[in-house]
């Protein structure tokens, strides 16, 4: 930061509140339970439409996290700090 009264660097703010460790480890949770409630989203034989719609549903979820993860890490920060 800077002097005393200044506007810290944006860089700054970013690293304080976005972090690249933000998602990581409560992310992993909420994946490995869904997984575990979901049996790996295998939809069962009797499920209905709304169920499958589900199931396929959070699996799209998990994915776009995980893309979103991968984009903060490793796209936006290294870039946002090196600028």
């Amino acid at each position: 930061m800077g002097e005393k009264g200044s506007i810290p660097a944006a860089s700054t703010i970013l690293c304080s509140l976005c972090s690249p460790s933000r998602y990581g480890p409560s992310a992993s949770r909420l994946d490995r339970r869904l997984r575990v409630l979901t049996d790996d989203y295998e939809v069962p034989a009797e499920a209905c439409n709304t169920w499958h719609a589900l199931w396929h549903g959070l699996a799209a979820l998990e994915e776009s996290l995980h893309s979103h993860i991968h984009l903060e890490n490793n796209i936006l920060f290294p870039r946002s700090l090196s600028n």
